[in-house]
């Protein structure tokens, strides 16, 4: 079926060009099927400045606006049709929330159409994932990097062999006296296939490492290292925000004692260093 879709923004500052999309309306040629879907927390609009949380209050009540219209739009007449309604908005758009021309869309029903452009469009949870793993990834090797003990030791991303297959761990210290794998991850967002995959694919490659099927590549002489069965592994995390968040992390926390992976916070990344110092300096 044919249908029409908008895109709504958040605009904080009508002299600047900045804006983001925070949700889209979707409606049908003959108005007998609409849908819409929105950001639902202050947390889910970038922030580029702005009344943030005025403009989720606004929304709402589009939203509650678009609701009723939806289930009476068979009794009103053109101009209170869902489409009559958001082009009466957009028309007549100001401020920080506007809505832009309508757009042609095709799909089995106007919901599955509005789920999937806010998917494509509009969310961006896994942009906040990526950024977070980023940045977590980054404190725990500034960590690492900045201490002139570990340094020479040290392998970021190195390739592991798993009995001819190849994965990649977050940091390695590869030292005659202590041998660690570490990898991070960020439990802030809300947890996506990917990266409960990452999850899955870390932890059957530490019980590898259990079962004493690991090597790694060391150095620039690209010299294979066996890895002992008891080879510390370090978990580091992000605190989780959010049910679904603390679930996963429970679990994961879980598995992790079962293979002996060793969690820690990111705050305690510092202090485990320190750790790693000491064991690297024993005679």
């Amino acid at each position: 079926m044919l249908y029409r879709y908008w895109t709504v923004r958040y605009v904080p500052d009508a002299v600047r060009p900045d804006t983001v999309g925070v949700g889209v309306i979707v409606a049908d040629e003959q108005n007998t099927d609409s849908a819409s879907r929105f950001v639902t927390k202050v947390s889910d609009i970038p922030n580029i400045g702005g009344p943030r949380k005025e403009f989720l209050a606004s929304l709402n009540g589009l939203k509650e606006d678009l609701k009723l219209r939806s289930a009476t739009q068979s009794d009103l007449d053109p101009t209170s049709t869902v489409s009559g309604f958001v082009e009466r908005a957009r028309r007549q758009g100001h401020g920080i929330l506007q809505i832009d021309p309508a757009r042609p869309a095709a799909g089995i029903s106007a919901q599955a159409i509005a789920d999937d452009l806010y998917r494509r469009i509009i969310d961006r949870s896994h942009e906040a994932r990526a950024q977070n793993l980023t940045r977590v990834r980054g404190i725990v090797r500034e960590e690492y990097e900045n201490s002139v003990i570990i340094d020479q030791y040290l392998q970021k991303k190195p390739k592991i062999d798993i009995l001819g297959d190849s994965a990649t761990v977050d940091l390695a210290v590869l030292g005659e006296n202590y041998t660690e794998l570490s990898s991070a991850f960020s439990f802030l967002a809300a947890p996506s296939a990917e990266f409960r995959n990452r999850l899955k694919a870390f932890i059957a490659d530490m019980n590898e490492v259990r079962e004493g099927n690991v090597s790694v590549l060391q150095g620039a002489d690209k010299k294979m290292l066996h890895l002992s069965e008891d080879t510390p592994v370090i978990g580091y995390f992000e605190e989780p925000q959010g049910k679904e968040q603390g679930r996963l992390f429970e679990s994961m926390l879980k598995r992790w004692d079962q293979i002996g992976v060793k969690p820690l916070s990111v705050d305690q990344a510092h202090e485990h260093v320190l750790d790693v110092e000491r064991k690297l300096q024993k005679v």
